[in-house]
């Protein structure tokens, strides 16, 4: 994660960008947020902020020199910097001229709507998935490659057996593999193809 170098010099230039997610009914600050700021140059630079339980908070990003042009997101604490420019979330556009003649800018308080909060909730959870691959005479098959899928068809890459016939990569012993699930859930889902049951 890219992270803003602290300019010591006397053109130091500040930006503070608010949060508020006061509008979201019975808020809890069960997440940080990430926010990232894209400079003229095509860099990023990322901060994690905690809210507190009014729902508010704060980050400070320091510039050595003028930043020019920006592009302010928003975005669930375990996306990467590379993931927020490809989210559709929060982002804010600040002009090189909303500077003025100043070397610090408040933004106004950049408002988290409820719709974003819970879909960032579920941005990314981890699965484990365990178990045997076994014959119809219950021996387990080695080496065998299985695929996995979520209610959305996303695929995960296949996943060798091992001798033993236990699948996964990862986790104690190769037992185990650990996934990562992102968007929102559907309500039902849907048929798998048979390759894959």
């Amino acid at each position: 994660m890219a992270r803003t170098a602290l300019g010591r010099g006397e053109h130091q230039y500040r930006l503070i960008v608010p949060l508020d997610a006061s509008s979201i009914e019975n808020f809890r600050p069960e997440q940080r947020v990430k926010v990232a700021v894209q400079d003229r140059t095509g860099a990023l630079h990322s901060q994690l902020v905690e809210l507190d339980s009014a729902g508010r908070g704060r980050v400070t990003f320091t510039f050595a020199a003028h930043p020019g042009t920006l592009v302010v997101r928003l975005g669930p604490h375990n996306a990467t910097d590379q993931d927020l420019t490809r989210l559709q979330t929060i982002t804010v556009n600040v002009p090189a001229r909303q500077w003025g003649e100043r070397t610090e800018l408040t933004l106004p308080a950049i408002r988290i709507a409820p719709y974003y909060w819970y879909w960032w909730l579920v941005w990314c959870r981890e699965f484990t998935i365990r178990g045997v691959v076994v014959c119809p005479n219950g021996q387990p098959v080695p080496g065998a490659n299985v695929c996995a899928y979520d209610v959305d068809w996303w695929w995960w890459p296949s996943s060798s057996g091992s001798a033993s016939g236990l699948g996964g990569h990862g986790g104690r012993g190769g037992t185990a593999r650990r996934m990562s699930s992102s968007g929102l859930p559907r309500t039902a889902p849907r048929p798998l193809p048979a390759a894959a049951r």
